[in-house]
């Protein structure tokens, strides 16, 4: 996507087939993949998480059974995602604390890392072992795009940048 600074105001236009989505550096937005959703109350199975570049952030995700009040009891799930940019560069799905009953054993990860310039990973650990992984490169708007499939939700799963990488340039010709 592109990149603005902030603390000032910007017109944008836009047709009506889209629609602006402002976030801001380091933020980190889990959605459930629409193709897949088949219930609005399940905790989805496969996971889109939008991961914007050029500075740290956290998100903690909390999953119910969506139904009940049993979450006064202590029946939620929780699943920390950090984004590490300004000291060691490194997106982390945290193993999931709480009742694992209420979530899927496995989801299948579809990361959206914005901002990054091509050849920008440096690998991908879960439990400290490295893995292979499937990816693609949008280079109109600079989202490195990385499928996990059946990874399991108590696994640490690390995707390493390398140190060296910057916020990518704004590669505005696309959109002339």
């Amino acid at each position: 996507g592109m990149g603005y600074r902030g603390n000032r105001n910007t017109i944008m236009y836009r047709g009506l087939d889209t629609i602006p989505v402002l976030a801001k550096a380091g933020a980190i937005i889990p959605m459930q993949k629409e193709e897949t959703i088949d219930s609005y109350t399940d905790n989805p199975r496969d996971i889109e998480l939008c991961i914007f570049a050029g500075d740290d952030g956290e998100f903690v995700m909390y999953e119910d059974d969506g139904v009940s009040m049993e979450y006064e009891n202590s029946r939620f799930a929780k699943t920390r995602y950090t984004f590490e940019w300004n000291e060691m560069k490194r997106f982390t799905i945290h193993p999931v604390i709480g009742d694992h009953s209420l979530i899927p054993e496995q989801r299948f990860y579809q990361i959206k890392l914005y901002g990054l310039p091509k050849d920008s990973i440096e690998g991908i650990w879960i439990n400290s072992c490295m893995v292979t992984y499937s990816h693609s490169y949008d280079g109109e708007k600079s989202i490195t795009i990385i499928e996990l499939q059946k990874v399991d939700v108590k696994d640490k799963i690390e995707v390493f940048i390398k140190n060296s990488t910057e916020v990518a340039d704004n590669q505005i010709q696309w959109r002339i």
